[in-house]
């Protein structure tokens, strides 16, 4: 996908919703090179400020002003952004942005490693290293190694479902990282490998940062976006993924594999399972002043689709609905179960004269 346009989209849909908050986004010099830079110059105007440096391999561009622009507004991006991402060698230091030299570089032996917002991932080193070993041959397994900066990853796949049947690392390892890579090789144990790839390092994140933790940064948490040590991992098994396709010949990317709710959750009675869900939803009504009574719990679905009613103040039409789903849904996953879902009772109009025009 495009980054300049993904980028576009998402600062016209905060816009759209009269967000004024900053967006701060990182991204590696690969994916944001300099050509990609001046087009975001040319369409965001004085509300971009980029950090950069030669030194780094990764970008910070920071966009603010966002309640006051429209995109609409603004010239159109050539609808050819591939011709003009070639043309372009050099980014435009126009007054419309400015770009800001970082005066670090970046070194896994250096304490500027990890910023003082993502030190919930500075895991304490593990008694025991169950995954720093070497696989045993088996006829029934295929077994794959992947390459990053002098570190390896390496997996035994079932090669019929393609699943992961053991992970392990080893090679040059910074001792910061060997603690993500042990957890992370017993996540992706027993999981497909194409849901390892696309997956594997966001639960490895929800699972550092814990289920009631703080968000390393506000909003959408984009693990290789806000540590490098996370970006490394997902390197590793990228790469892995690869490896595996050519030695295989796998070539399927549609990844339909559905991970389970926790033991904790499954075993609850579905009455448990209602009052626990209703703990966290009222908390969270209270939170923002509305009574913890309007709302309900009709079913749940599959263990994980959680229906609801809202009734009173929730209820009312001018009442502003989808936000406050959000915040419910955002809550029972991080203080009950990532892979609870939130749903909202269909309400059918009760205008008599409105439905009888529909029908008319």
């Amino acid at each position: 996908s495009d980054p300049v346009k993904s980028i576009l989209n998402l600062v016209d849909s905060a816009g759209e919703a009269n967000s004024d908050v900053e967006l701060e986004i990182r991204a590696s010099t690969t994916v944001l090179d300099h050509a990609a830079l001046s087009l975001l110059g040319k369409s965001l105007g004085d509300r971009i400020e980029v950090n950069s440096s030669s030194e780094l391999d990764y970008v910070i561009i920071l966009i603010s002003g966002i309640s006051q622009l429209r995109l609409g507004a603004l010239p159109a991006l050539n609808e050819n952004v591939d011709e003009e991402l070639e043309q372009s060698q050099t980014v435009e230091q126009s007054a419309d942005w400015q770009g800001k030299a970082i005066g670090s570089s970046f070194d896994l032996s250096n304490d500027e490693f990890v910023s003082p917002n993502t030190s919930i991932y500075n895991l304490p080193q593990p008694r025991s290293l169950d995954h720093n070993t070497s696989l045993e041959d088996s006829d029934d397994l295929v077994t794959v190694e992947g390459y990053h900066d002098g570190m390896m990853l390496g997996l035994q796949v079932e090669p019929v479902v393609h699943w992961i049947k053991k992970a392990t690392f080893g090679g040059v390892v910074n001792p910061k990282i060997i603690p993500l890579l042990e957890k992370f090789c017993s996540l992706i144990e027993g999981v497909p490998i194409q849901d390892a790839s696309d997956h594997g390092v966001g639960r490895l994140e929800f699972s550092v940062r814990g289920i009631s933790g703080s968000r390393p940064v506000p909003g959408i948490v984009i693990p290789g976006a806000i540590d490098e040590r996370l970006s490394i991992i997902q390197l590793l098994i990228r790469n892995t993924l690869t490896n595996y396709r050519q030695k295989v010949g796998y070539s399927q990317t549609e990844n339909i594999f559905y991970p389970e709710p926790s033991e904790n959750w499954l075993r609850l009675s579905q009455a448990e399972k209602k009052e626990k869900l209703l703990t966290v939803l009222r908390g969270e009504l209270e939170k923002i002043h509305v009574l913890p009574t309007d709302i309900d719990v009709l079913e749940i679905e599959y263990n994980v689709r959680v229906l609801v009613r809202f009734c009173g103040y929730l209820a009312e039409p001018q009442t502003d609905k989808q936000p406050i789903v959000m915040q419910l849904e955002r809550a029972i996953t991080e203080q009950i179960d990532p892979r609870l879902e939130l749903y909202l009772e269909l309400v059918r109009d009760q205008s008599k004269l409105r439905r009888l025009t529909a029908e008319a």
